[in-house]
C-alpha cells in the first residue's frame, strides 16, 4: 500500500512512511492505497521513496553479503532484482511497499549468468502475498531450493529452457534420441568386438562380415 495525502493537489504517492516528505502528512489526510487505485486516480512516485531503482540500491546495502553467503547471484535491472539460485530463476519487482515475487522453471545452468534472463520467462508465484521485504523474499528462495532439492528427480521438475516445444517438436526430438541411442548402441558392440579380437585373435578366423 502507497501513502497520499488527501489534501495535496499534486496527486503524489510514497512507497514508506519512513519518507521525509510523506512524514509531513498529517495523520488527518493520511491515505493508504492500492496501486490499481492510485493509476485510477492517476497518482505518480513521489521523487525521493518512489524510485524503485533507489530503494532496490538501499535494500541490497542490507543484504548483500547475506545474499553472497547462501551463493546467489543477483542483478539489477531497473525496477526488478533478478536472483539466480542453485535450482531456479527468480525476479523481484519492486514496488509499493515491498516486492512482488515472480518465479522461472530452468533447470540449473552451471553457464548461466544472471543477465541472460528473458522477462517472458517468469511466471507469478501466487503462493507469496505481494508487498514482501527483501529479507522474507531471500528466505522463501531458501525454503523453496531446500524443499525442491529433497523431492525425487526434481530436475525433471525444471525443463531447459532449450527443451523442445509442440507435438512436432517433441517427435523430432523423440527420434534424434532414438537414432543418437542405437549409434552408441552400434558403438559399443563394435569397441566388445574389438577387445575380443585384441584378446583372441583367432576369433577373426570365424568373422562373417
Amino acid at each position: 500500500m502507497a501513502i497520499i495525502s488527501t489534501e495535496s493537489r499534486k496527486k503524489i504517492y510514497h512507497l514508506t512512511g519512513e519518507c521525509v516528505f510523506a512524514r509531513r502528512i498529517s495523520v488527518a489526510h493520511l491515505e493508504h492505497v492500492g496501486r490499481r487505485e492510485l493509476e485510477r486516480r492517476g497518482y505518480r512516485a513521489c521523487s525521493c521513496c518512489g524510485n524503485p531503482e533507489r530503494l532496490i540500491r538501499e535494500d541490497m546495502n542490507q543484504v548483500r553479503n547475506r545474499l553472497e553467503r547462501l551463493n546467489l547471484k543477483y542483478r539489477q535491472v531497473g525496477g526488478f532484482l533478478l536472483i539466480q539460485s542453485e535450482i531456479g530463476f527468480w525476479k523481484l519487482e519492486r514496488g509499493a511497499g515491498g516486492y512482488t515475487m515472480y518465479h522461472g522453471n530452468f533447470r540449473p545452468l552451471d553457464s548461466a549468468a544472471v543477465d541472460q534472463h528473458i522477462p517472458s520467462d517468469y511466471h507469478l508465484q501466487r503462493d507469496v502475498p505481494a508487498d514482501r521485504t527483501i529479507q522474507e523474499c531471500i528466505r522463501y528462495i531458501r525454503n523453496h531450493d531446500d524443499f525442491r532439492t529433497k523431492v525425487p528427480d526434481y530436475k525433471h521438475m525444471y525443463p531447459s529452457p532449450t527443451a523442445p516445444h509442440g507435438k512436432k517438436q517433441k517427435k523430432k526430438a523423440k527420434r534424434q534420441e532414438q537414432r543418437q541411442r542405437r549409434r552408441e548402441d552400434m558403438i559399443t558392440v563394435r569397441n566388445l568386438f574389438a577387445a575380443l579380437e585384441a584378446e583372441n585373435p583367432g576369433l577373426k578366423d570365424y568373422a562373417v562380415c
